[in-house]
C-alpha cells in the first residue's frame, strides 16, 4: 500500500530547522517509500519523543501508518495485536488530538477504518481452539476502531454472527473431547467450555430470539451433554446414583427441549430439526412425541 496524496505532499515538503536540520518527519516517509518498514519504525519511533515533534500531527500520523502496514504485513501473529496494532490506533488518535482540523482527521480516520479492517481479519484468523482468547481482543479493537468513526455505529449483526462463532469454538472443542474418557482436570476445562458455549449462544438470543443457529446449535448441545452422561454411566452403578444421573439427565434434556423446537418454528421440516427432537422426545420417555416426529421424518424422506 502506498501513501496518500497528502503524504505525498508532506514528502516534498522538507522542513529545516534554525539549525538547518532535516525534517525527521520526511526521513521516516522516505524508508516507507522504499518499502524498508522496519527502518522506518525506528525512525518514527525515536521521532515522536524529540521536542520539536512530540506535538508533531504528521510525526504521529506516520507512526499510526507505519505501525498498520506492519500489523497488516505480518498476518497472523497474535502478540502483533498489542505491539502494533493497538500502538496504530494510538497513534492516529494523537494526530487528531493534535491537530484537530477537518483535513487532518479525515485522513487518520481513513487509516483507522483501514485498521478497523485488519482486526476484523486476525478476528476471524484466530477463532481456533488455540487462539480463540486472540479472536475477542482483535473483535473488541476492531470495535473500538469503528466506533470512534462512527459513534452510533450498529453491531448487532456483527456480534450475531461472532458469538455463534465464539460459541461454535466452545462446542466443538467440548463435543470432541467429552466421549475420550477425559481425567478430572479435563472434564472440568471441558465444563467450562460448556459454559461459554451456552453463554455465547445466550449472547446471541438476547439480540435475535429467533436466531436458528443459536437455538438449534444450542439445542444439539445440551442434548449431546445428557446423552454423554448417560452413555458414560457404568452398568453396575448404584441406584441411588443412577437415579440422580437420570434425573439431571431429564433437566438437561428439558431445557434442549424448547429450543429444538423454536428451530423448528424457525425453519419448518428440516430433516435436522426433525431428527433433534425425535431423539430428545425418546430422551424424555415420551413415545407419543417420539412416533409424531418419527412420521415426520418418514413423510419427508418419502418427498
Amino acid at each position: 500500500m502506498r501513501l496518500n496524496k497528502y503524504i505525498f505532499a508532506m514528502l516534498f515538503l522538507v522542513v529545516f530547522t534554525a539549525k538547518a536540520q532535516v525534517d525527521r518527519v520526511s526521513i521516516a516517509i522516505t524508508y516507507v517509500e522504499k518499502s524498508d518498514l522496519t527502518r522506518a519504525k525506528q525512525s518514527i519511533d525515536s521521532t515522536v519523543l524529540m521536542p520539536d515533534y512530540i506535538l508533531d500531527d504528521r510525526a504521529w500520523y506516520i507512526r499510526g501508518y507505519v505501525y498498520s502496514q506492519i500489523f497488516r504485513k505480518s498476518f497472523p501473529d497474535p502478540k502483533n495485536i498489542k505491539s502494533l496494532g493497538e500502538v496504530a490506533y494510538s497513534s492516529f488518535l494523537e494526530s487528531n488530538r493534535i491537530d484537530t482540523s477537518a483535513a487532518n482527521r479525515t485522513e487518520n480516520n481513513k487509516s483507522i477504518y483501514n485498521l478497523s479492517v485488519y482486526f476484523n481479519n486476525y478476528a476471524a484468523k484466530f477463532l481456533d481452539s488455540t487462539n480463540v482468547a486472540y479472536a475477542i481482543i482483535s473483535m473488541d479493537n476492531y470495535k473500538k476502531c469503528q466506533r470512534y468513526i462512527n459513534p452510533s455505529v450498529d453491531f448487532k449483526a456483527k456480534d450475531i454472527e461472532f458469538y455463534n462463532a465464539l460459541a461454535s469454538v466452545h462446542k466443538g472443542i467440548y463435543e470432541k473431547n467429552i466421549t475420550k474418557n477425559p481425567n478430572e482436570v479435563m472434564k472440568k476445562a471441558l465444563e467450562e467450555h460448556f459454559k461459554k458455549a451456552i453463554e455465547y449462544y445466550q449472547k446471541v438470543l438476547s439480540i435475535d430470539p429467533n436466531n436458528y443457529d443459536a437455538n438449534y446449535n444450542q439445542a444439539i448441545l445440551y442434548y449431546n451433554q445428557g446423552a454423554e452422561m448417560i452413555n458414560s454411566m457404568p452398568v453396575d452403578e448404584d441406584i441411588l446414583v443412577m437415579t440422580d444421573i437420570l434425573d439431571k439427565t431429564s433437566d438437561i434434556f428439558k431445557a434442549s427441549l424448547p429450543l429444538m423446537i423454536k428451530a423448528d418454528e424457525l425453519r419448518p421440516n428440516r430433516r435436522e430439526t426433525l431428527v433433534g427432537l425425535r431423539q430428545i422426545y425418546q430422551a424424555l420417555l415420551d413415545d407419543e412425541k417420539k412416533k409424531e416426529y418419527n412420521d415426520k421424518l418418514v413423510e419427508l424422506e418419502k418427498k
